[in-house]
């Protein structure tokens, strides 16, 4: 049994190992390699929600010099998952969709393409670098109202391609 009741048996801790340039306050996983974020899913043995996942992207697509725009996720709707020692190996994202005027859906999924980094459950600290790809797309709602049901077949034809399905969304 842990001697902490709050963290759950099997942690062990210890990555990354006392002085590590990993650690607070100035954490640097640039030694990390970035891994795929499903390639090593069978090393999972913990997981720990992520209360306010925010995502950012450049406003001007290849200029990272310019500002920037931010998006919080509702809390606790990630995951990260990794060891008993504390090494970080996939973190889980989400999808969600947001209603507009009850016609449309606007949907919104962000998928984790790589990941590094560590937990220590013992200082309720965590340092993690991740890649993602972002895929938007707009699904009509079953009782969709007369605008979108005239409209609909023209931005199923549009040029360039209205983001109607999953398939072929704004990346």
């Amino acid at each position: 049994m842990n001697k902490d009741a709050t963290i759950p048996n099997g942690w062990v801790g210890g990555f990354p190992p006392a002085n590590s340039p990993m650690l607070y306050p100035n954490p640097d996983l640039s030694s990390l390699p970035m891994l795929g974020n499903m390639d090593n899913i069978n090393f999972l043995q913990r997981q720990l929600g992520i209360k306010w996942p925010e995502f950012s992207w450049e406003t001007q697509k290849d200029k990272p010099d310019t500002k920037r725009c931010f998006q919080q996720f509702a809390p606790y709707i990630s995951r990260i998952g990794y060891t008993n020692e504390g090494r970080i190996y996939s973190i889980i994202c989400p999808q969600q969709g947001i209603w507009l005027g009850n016609e449309l859906c606007m949907n919104a999924e962000i998928t984790v393409t790589g990941n590094r980094g560590w937990v220590n459950e013992t200082t309720k600290e965590l340092a993690a670098d991740m890649t993602v790809e972002a895929k938007i797309w707009f699904s009509p709602s079953e009782k969709q109202g007369d605008k979108i049901n005239e409209i609909w077949p023209l931005l199923q034809y549009s040029m360039p391609k209205f983001p109607l399905n999953k398939e072929m969304p704004f990346e």
